[in-house]
């Protein structure tokens, strides 16, 4: 074996789980909310297939909070309708 090969390793570390993971708002609500609560929380914190939705969480408190955005839109209330960053792009410039 050549130890000068690059190599990826998937190390599936997405069962992690810690006390000393920083864990903010957003991801508690999403981990409550999901289908396996307290279960790959590393997982949601990083994986794109839940990052959509902790960017929506952000965006829709922001929106409450303030008209940073403009109007409050009702799409904002639908779980994971942000589920890629080209849906977030494309959200955003409807705005």
């Amino acid at each position: 074996m050549k130890l000068d090969v690059n190599q990826v390793i998937n190390m599936e570390w997405g069962n992690f789980w810690s006390s000393h993971l920083p864990r903010t708002s957003y991801d508690i609500d999403l981990d409550v909310e999901s289908q396996n609560p307290n279960d790959q929380g590393f997982e949601k914190m990083i994986s794109g297939m839940y990052l959509g939705d902790i960017v929506r969480r952000v965006i829709h408190r922001l929106s409450i909070e303030s008209d940073i955005f403009g109007p409050l839109s009702s799409k904002l209330s639908t779980r994971f309708v942000l589920r890629y960053a080209f849906t977030i792009i494309s959200f955003i410039k409807m705005h």
